[in-house]
């Protein structure tokens, strides 16, 4: 026999209180039999539930989800904890955020290594410390965006939109970066070994202590830029005496 949940809960409440067995069975008009039937099979109720695999309403607090920039249509969701851990759980599963809509997202220490996030509005979006190698980035709009001691190796920000970043400590080694908008962007420190900065604009971009070994400056934007403490090994498209 199934007795409602809400009468075992009021007896064990009455039972945590002290009250006796045979005070239960007089005020709930229960025999030995009964009442101890009752509470078996609330024991074997809980014990079910606490074996149960959590669902993800019990893991997170929110569910979230990730929007197309232009059409505002649903490109991705789920249960996370914030959008940001969404992002995450996306690109880990492979999906295409191209175009996706992240503006000001707090994406710190995140691993989005392989992203797909061409075309994306990143603007003014917390990347620092974020493992993003690989990416493709390519025409994202990253304005204003902060990528401190972010790792962006061998990504692709073909065209992307740097301007007034912070990429101070960046890892951008093999990075492409043609035509890309890096005016005012500060990179200090950055590591830019072997990136392709070919057509970029980098007016009144700071490149100080930055690692330009081997890196492709040709045809870029180099106005107002400064680099004292840059290494130019090797480096295309920059005179020595700059």
């Amino acid at each position: 026999m199934q007795y409602p949940e809400f009468l075992t809960e009021q007896l064990l409440a009455d039972l945590n209180r002290g009250i006796s067995e045979a005070a239960l069975r007089e005020k709930y008009g229960l025999s030995s039999e009964l009442l101890r039937e009752l509470l078996d099979q609330w024991r074997a109720s809980k014990a079910t539930r606490e074996s149960e695999p959590a669902s993800p309403t019990d893991l997170y607090n929110s569910e979230f989800e990730i929007r197309h920039r232009f059409t505002g249509e649903t490109i991705f969701r789920g249960w996370a904890d914030s959008l940001g851990s969404l992002v995450q759980l996306a690109a880990i599963s492979g999906k295409d955020l191209s175009e996706a809509s992240l503006s000001n997202a707090d994406m710190v220490g995140l691993i989005l290594d392989g992203a797909l996030l061409s075309l994306a509005d990143l603007t003014e979006a917390n990347l620092s410390q974020a493992n993003l190698n690989c990416a493709r980035l390519v025409n994202a709009k990253l304005s204003s965006a902060r990528l401190n001691g972010a790792s962006l190796r061998g990504a692709d920000l073909t065209g992307a939109d740097l301007s007034d970043a912070a990429l101070t400590g960046a890892n951008l080694a093999w990075a492409r970066l043609k035509n890309a908008d890096l005016s005012e962007a500060d990179l200090t420190g950055a590591n830019l070994f072997s990136a392709d900065l070919s057509g970029a604009n980098l007016f009144e971009c700071l490149l100080t202590e930055v690692n330009l070994v081997g890196a492709n400056l040709e045809g870029a934007l180099l106005l107002g830029c400064r680099m004292s403490g840059a290494r130019r090994t090797w480096t295309k498209g920059i005179d020595e005496e700059r």
